[in-house]
């Protein structure tokens, strides 16, 4: 005999502490319908649906942009952007398409754009030392110094072996 209900209670806990979970919102769904409970279980299953599509697009977005930085590898930039940009409108919160693309705009000369970029990667990912590095260089290249300092003294506190961060510190 199973403890739908502990089962279900258990889950439950497990989606609290990492809501992201698509096992455990598949485990719910499954404990609830045997439960019986219609309501719930439906509202479960379609828990567990949008997490798999967020999954789904943040897995596009991946591939998007590992096409994009092959293409922009290859001379094309102007492919590149439009390949960076698929994969942001597969998954906005992609805090690596946001960087990438903030690199490429860097390269091109499109300075506040890519700033942009490292700012929306950041604010999507705070603890992300290779944007907070870049958006340092980016501030030292347009003679913002005390701006460039303190982001590249917070990508040293989050990677105190990341080189380029020292390198740009001097």
């Amino acid at each position: 005999r199973h403890d739908w209900a502990g089962a279900a209670a258990a889950y439950e806990l497990v989606l609290a502490a990492r809501p992201d979970s698509l096992e455990a919102a598949n485990s719910l769904a499954a404990a609830l319908s045997h439960l019986s409970d219609g309501s719930k279980v439906e509202s479960a299953r379609q828990y567990a649906v949008k997490l798999a599509h967020q999954k789904m697009m943040r897995q596009r977005a991946e591939i998007s942009d590992a096409r994009a930085k092959n293409i922009w590898a290859s001379g094309d930039a102007a492919a590149a952007l439009a390949a960076f940009r698929q994969a942001l409108n597969e998954d906005s919160g992609y805090s690596d398409a946001h960087y990438d693309l903030g690199s490429l705009l860097w390269e091109l000369g499109r300075k506040t754009e890519a700033i942009e970029q490292y700012r929306a990667a950041l604010h999507l990912r705070p603890r992300y030392p290779e944007a907070l590095n870049k958006l340092g260089e980016a501030y030292l290249a347009l003679g913002q110094a005390d701006s460039a300092i303190q982001e590249l003294k917070a990508a040293l506190a989050l990677r105190v072996g990341l080189a380029p961060a020292h390198l740009n510190l001097g």
